[in-house]
């Protein structure tokens, strides 16, 4: 993945090259961390985010086409109004591992005559997953609350020539999503999910991870069909 790398952190910010356009915005995660480079350095990014006014200040332009390489799909990389670049790049490793573990499933369904793998996507966001496991052979279901992020995604798997691929897209609550799947009586032999620790579903209604990841973990569970993985 040559065409993603973090250059820095600290201060509560992350310095990171997308494809040699370098971009300056927040990571919670690098609060308590110093930065080993000097802010001469950082002053040179290309964009930066400032989240006290929620906009993007462009020494450079953004350039069209910018896009991360995970292999058999791309991912576009775009400015958004919360400081997000359109997708994880952080999460490579495991979309290389999801599509190594889906076409194993494959194969096993191949020598038993069963259909294609069917996988579930929760908290989905611009697709990184869900290419990933459709580009191993799965049916997907794509489940996220935010439209932008459904049709990021979709406009994701077309520019990789999956957009063609077995993939449900919904714009719909993933807690009652799923409880309507466990009510269906539906199974599915992978669950991937990357919840937020807050945020609202399209109807308005709360998610807090301290109060709603559990009860969501347990229908997950029974939806999982044989050896199935959360």
């Amino acid at each position: 993945m040559s065409d993603y790398q973090l250059i820095d952190f600290g201060h509560g910010r992350k310095l990171e090259s997308l494809g040699g356009y370098t971009v300056d915005r927040p990571s919670p995660a690098a609060e308590f961390a110093d930065p080993a480079l000097s802010e001469r350095v950082w002053g040179q990014a290309d964009a930066c985010y400032q989240p006290e006014h929620r906009v993007w200040e462009f020494r450079r332009p953004w350039p069209a086409g910018l896009a991360l390489d995970a292999g058999p799909f791309r991912l576009p990389f775009r400015p958004t109004p919360f400081g997000h670049i359109g997708c994880f790049p952080e999460q490579a490793a495991q979309w290389t591992w999801l599509a190594q573990w889906v076409a194993r499933l494959q194969v096993e369904h191949v020598l038993t005559d069963s259909p294609a793998a069917n996988c579930l996507n929760l908290f989905a966001h611009t697709g990184g997953s869900t290419l990933a496991m459709a580009s191993a052979g799965a049916t997907v279901t794509h489940v996220d609350s935010a439209r932008p992020s459904v049709q990021a995604a979709r406009q994701a798997a077309a520019e990789s020539g999956w957009g063609t691929a077995s993939i449900r897209y919904l714009i719909e609550d993933a807690s009652r999503f799923v409880s309507r799947e466990v009510r269906r009586g539906r199974r599915y032999q992978a669950i991937v999910l990357d919840p937020p620790s807050y945020g609202h579903g399209p109807d308005g209604k709360t998610w807090r991870i301290g109060r709603d990841l559990w009860p969501l973990l347990d229908e997950c569970l029974a939806l999982l069909e044989g050896p199935g993985r959360l």
